[in-house]
């Protein structure tokens, strides 16, 4: 005899708590396809505005371009992107040569609606450089690396005083020229709040 189906339960039809079960089990299977996920948000800022907006359009749709291009269980290499071909995807992206300290980690090419958000031009400068406030990114940075996975990161942080800005990034594994390279193809868009 099973658990699955109460005694007393019409047959064809699920008791609350099985339904219950079953919707968490899509949600862990969707959250799957998805892949990794980091949300931080500081202390205090758990009523953080979640808005839909352009930022993860273009967030996932930089995650689908990944997925597309992996082979197998082949990361995509540096060749298979292809920003010259396709710049409006790539205005809201990013490639990162990595380093052991994430906070070192150099941008290599930038979209120009990233480099807006930063509000300054940021190729040929660190992670650490541009983003000191934004510690989610250095997480998700690392994570990435050491998982060889997607993934993504959604957090607040207060600028100027009274606003709050929140934002959604996702960092993705590539392979270099040589094995020992390591850089990460990244997507960030951001949304400034008023308070």
């Amino acid at each position: 005899m099973t658990d699955d189906v109460p005694l007393n339960a019409a047959p064809g039809r699920r008791s609350a708590e099985q339904a219950d079960a079953l919707r968490h089990a899509r949600s862990e299977a969707a959250a799957a396809l998805r892949g990794p996920r980091t949300v931080w948000l500081r202390p205090g800022s758990s009523v953080t505005p979640r808005p839909e907006g352009d930022e993860r359009r273009a967030i996932r749709r930089a995650l689908r371009d990944w997925e597309s291009l992996r082979t197998e269980s082949l990361l995509p290499a540096l060749n298979d992107l292809a920003p010259l071909r396709n710049p409006v995807d790539w205005a809201d992206r990013f490639l990162l040569a990595c380093d052991p300290d994430p906070a070192r980690s150099v941008f290599v090419l930038c979209g120009s609606r990233v480099e807006k958000a930063f509000g300054q031009r940021i190729i040929g400068r660190t992670l650490g450089e541009v983003a000191p406030r934004q510690s989610a990114l250095l997480h998700a940075c690392t994570d990435a690396v050491r998982e060889q996975g997607a993934f993504e990161v959604e957090d607040a942080f207060r600028a100027g005083g009274e606003k709050l800005v929140f934002y959604r990034a996702a960092f993705m594994p590539v392979r270099g020229v040589d094995s020992d390279d390591t850089y990460l193809m990244g997507a960030y868009g951001c949304l400034v709040v008023s308070e």
